[in-house]
């Protein structure tokens, strides 16, 4: 039924052409074990997903909101399991700022146990090797996040400063990493809003990168919740307020992105008694005409979750629920129908705010 294919896979899958397909002869992969099972159905993917491509969940805090892990794991998009790497972070941390280009994903700041840190983790995902930078933020910065063109800059905002000097102040500093030098400096420019914890993505077609949401510091270890969405113009480095919309008001929620969406999973809402309370909604950001609506389909809810994305799907992995506990389930989003299928597959690691990076080139 089909060749074995040729693009790297080995012998376990071949390509073949789904029944309901046989019109076109449009080629998927499938597993070879099911070579006779001639029924449509979810262990078919489309030949368009690279076999190497695959999200990345680095570092993380594994209990409640303290001890760290540095490991790293994989999620496949093509056969939707998880792998444990042998390569890990250089140290333990969580709430660390965090994007990617094709071939890299470059972390920053976050915590280890209660100390904050400020170095430059680069992930190579040919390779799969991870190496500290010698740049680095000028203070321990935790909760902060990141977005970049993806080629040759990237940004990372906001945070809240974490060392002895200027314990849980909040930040509206902005910060440019140069990715081909691999140099970070301080911008002029800094957000509307003294925050963290926020939601961010990027635009290429806007030449924008955007962020959402988050803890609004009041004053020293005083805060809020926001809901302002704001957009940093990769060609001027400005920034300029979008809205405040109320369905925004919330912190830590998970995303991930298509080229023309970016999508707001769950969070956390203001209960105003320090209870935890999350959010099941799922908001999404066009970013043609830079407007925000929400999907109708929910999610489970939880804070600090962690989301990566293949051209078809988004995955939505972890986080922290309202009682504390760390969570290993994974959800996907169909970008086509903007459908949710719950708990398709599981992280091997506890991890609620890791670091999250999504590979779809060789």
């Amino acid at each position: 039924m089909g060749l074995i294919d040729q693009c790297g896979h080995g012998p376990d899958f071949r390509q073949v052409v789904k029944p309901s397909d046989h019109s076109t002869g449009r080629l998927w992969y499938k597993m070879a074990q099911d070579e006779y099972s001639m029924a449509d159905g979810v262990d078919y993917w489309d030949r368009t997903v690279n076999p190497n491509a695959k999200g990345y969940f680095a570092g993380g805090a594994i209990v409640g909101e303290s001890n760290a892990t540095s490991s790293i794991e994989t999620l496949n998009f093509l056969t939707e399991f998880t792998a444990s790497l042998a390569t890990n972070l250089a140290l333990p941390r969580f709430s660390v700022g965090y994007c990617n280009t094709s071939d890299t994903g470059y972390a920053t700041g976050g915590q280890y146990t209660t100390v904050g840190v400020r170095d430059y983790q680069k992930l190579a995902f040919i390779s799969e090797t991870s190496s500290t930078l010698s740049t680095t933020l000028t203070d321990n910065d935790t909760e902060l996040v990141g977005h970049s063109n993806y080629s040759t800059m990237a940004y990372f905002s906001g945070g809240r400063l974490d060392d002895a000097a200027h314990p849980g102040n909040f930040w509206s500093l902005i910060f440019r990493f140069n990715i081909i030098a691999e140099t970070s400096a301080k911008l002029v420019t800094t957000m509307t809003e003294t925050k963290s914890a926020m939601s961010c993505y990027y635009s290429l077609a806007n030449n924008a990168g955007y962020t959402l949401c988050g803890y609004k510091g009041v004053v020293s270890g005083s805060y809020t919740m926001t809901s302002r969405a704001e957009k940093f113009a990769y060609s001027t480095e400005t920034v300029a307020t979008l809205y405040d919309l109320a369905s925004l008001l919330r912190m830590g929620g998970g995303f991930f992105q298509t080229a023309y969406v970016g999508y707001l999973c769950s969070g956390r809402l203001p209960s105003g008694t320090g209870v935890v309370v999350t959010s099941t909604a799922l908001d999404k950001l066009t970013f043609a005409t830079d407007t925000m609506s929400t999907v109708t389909s929910v999610l489970t809810g939880r804070h600090n979750s962690r989301g990566v994305a293949s051209n078809t799907y988004g995955y939505y992995a972890g986080g922290l629920t309202t009682g504390f506990a760390v969570l290993t389930s994974i959800e996907k989003l169909t970008f086509l129908l903007d459908s949710v299928s719950y708990n398709i597959s599981s992280l091997n690691q506890q991890r609620q705010a890791a670091s999250a990076f999504s590979r779809l080139a060789v």
